[in-house]
């Protein structure tokens, strides 16, 4: 006799697409330019820190840090230096360094995001323990130079010119 007792098996939920679940410390895989404005070759794709994620006008924007195999650029205060078994913790195949000074502000659709296809993700991986703990020192200090800029004089904003 046929057992019409049991349900079938629920269908399972269909995972979110990343440019909703990505948030602050995801690494993904950006073609930064070399040079604001620069047109003549396209950047190679290169890991990139989410700092910052926002929605605007029905947009998802991210604020997005440098990433370099020279991690000499990223001790300074602004920077996030990964030694290779932090990065390769991190979804990263080598040493690493995230430049809080040189940041970007992107779409979600940028066409300079390199989405892998059979993963449909630019995400690479994300950061882990200490380096997380480093991020948040930058973001902190990032927010307090921009706090600073907003305050200070028009006069102190814009250099005079001879």
């Amino acid at each position: 006799m046929l057992d019409t007792s049991k349900t079938p098996p629920a269908k399972q939920p269909r995972p979110k697409p990343w440019s909703e679940t990505i948030k602050a410390g995801d690494i993904i895989s950006y073609r930064f330019p070399l040079r604001e404005g620069a047109t003549e070759e396209r950047p190679k794709p290169r890991p990139c820190l989410v700092l910052a994620v926002s929605h605007q006008h029905g947009q998802r924007w991210l604020c997005i840090a440098y990433g370099t195999s020279s991690r000499k650029k990223a001790r300074t205060p602004l920077g996030i230096a990964l030694a290779l078994n932090a990065a390769m913790a991190c979804g990263l195949d080598r040493a690493t360094g995230f430049l809080g000074s040189r940041t970007r502000v992107i779409r979600t659709n940028d066409p300079a995001l390199c989405v892998c296809p059979d993963l449909r993700t630019p995400v690479l991986g994300a950061l882990r323990g200490r380096a997380f703990e480093r991020m948040l020192l930058v973001q902190k200090r990032l927010l307090a130079q921009h706090t600073a800029a907003e305050k200070a004089p028009l006069e102190e904003q814009t250099p005079l010119s001879p």
